[in-house]
């Protein structure tokens, strides 16, 4: 039992980290690229996915994770 909770914490751990790395590499790509910021998402995607998103991180990681 305790082997599943670290192999799914341990998962979870680099899965966002993951994330996070391919998003501001995707962000740097984007300037070097454009010579321009990223365009803004939608009122339809920070509603629906980035806030539940946010709050399920900040509240499982605490907000130093971010």
């Amino acid at each position: 039992m305790l082997k599943k909770i670290v192999w799914s914490a341990a998962a979870a751990l680099v899965t966002s980290a993951a994330a996070g790395l391919a998003y501001r590499l995707l962000v740097k790509g984007w300037v070097a690229a454009r010579g321009e910021p990223p365009p803004q998402v939608p009122w339809w995607g920070r509603k629906f996915v980035g806030k539940r998103l946010q709050h399920n991180v900040q509240g499982r990681f605490g907000t130093r994770w971010l």
